[in-house]
């Protein structure tokens, strides 16, 4: 996992820019390597190199390399921060839209339950034959088996005129 300030890109051009440096100068690579640690430390926790400790080139390609390794930390701090706020924003994206689910699947759930309830269906109102079909069948069963009809000539069905006689109608 990359741990430095600064994005991958940038470090590895930096290496070659230090190298091309000390290679320009006539020096050896292994001061290649300690230039690169000293960016490093500077990196991580902000040490300069102090002429105590250096020669006058490590100096000189230090200084110079430190105004791009500085611009290069805020640009990788601007965008880890704009990376920060786009997962943040994607994540409450998400909770809204599963929250905008639970809320139509509950609404859903609660129609389904209305409209599946006998108490909220109207009922047709046959008020001659009880509340419905089930009246209506129930009075023509009674009308069928009372002593009115018992005395009375079948409904001629040959045709519908002479049903509609037959039936006095």
């Amino acid at each position: 996992m990359w741990t430095k300030p600064v994005s991958k890109g940038f470090y590895e051009k930096l290496q070659v820019k230090v190298s091309n440096i000390v290679k320009s100068l006539g020096y050896v690579r292994g001061y290649t390597d300690e230039i690169m640690k000293s960016i490093d430390r500077y990196m991580i926790n902000g040490e300069v190199p102090t002429r105590h400790y250096c020669e006058e080139y490590f100096m000189a390609i230090f200084f110079t390399l430190r105004v791009e390794v500085d611009e290069a930390m805020a640009r990788s701090a601007a965008a880890r921060q704009r990376a920060a706020q786009r997962r943040a924003r994607k994540a409450e994206e998400r909770k809204e839209a599963e929250s905008k689910k639970k809320l139509v699947v509950s609404l859903l759930e609660s129609r389904i339950r209305e409209i599946g309830s006998t108490d909220s269906c109207p009922k047709p109102i046959y008020p001659e034959c009880g509340d419905g079909p089930e009246g209506v069948t129930v009075a023509a069963i009674g009308e069928a088996s009372s002593v009115k009809l018992r005395n009375t000539s079948p409904v001629n069905a040959s045709s519908v005129e002479t049903m509609f006689k037959s039936a006095c109608l």
